[in-house]
């Protein structure tokens, strides 16, 4: 017998997702992403009854456990994207530096 994997998405997986299904239909984004059809017509089908299929996704309560989480995955989002920039910035003030001598 072989064992069932249940694979587990991302909330930013599954919104992207959604957007491609909308861009291609459910058919097409399965197929590019590999995974089953029905999945993603249950997201769309509980996207749509929620209101919110499109760009921006249901906001949790001020103060709630999950509206601790979103923050704190933007902010490690924003963070590095922040050290990026500080490396380019870095790499660019050694390349001038070097160049003025």
């Amino acid at each position: 017998m072989s064992k069932r994997h249940t694979r587990i998405y991302t909330q930013d997986f599954k919104l992207e997702a959604l957007k491609l299904c909308e861009e291609i239909g459910i058919v097409g984004a399965s197929r590019r992403l590999d995974m089953p059809e029905g999945t993603l017509a249950n997201w769309v089908k509980r996207w749509k009854k929620q209101g919110s299929l499109g760009s921006s996704r249901p906001e949790p309560e001020p103060g709630s456990l999950a509206a601790l989480q979103s923050e704190v995955n933007r902010l490690r989002k924003d963070n590095a994207v922040l050290k990026t920039d500080l490396e380019i910035l870095k790499k660019a003030t050694a390349y001038f530096a070097k160049e003025s001598r």
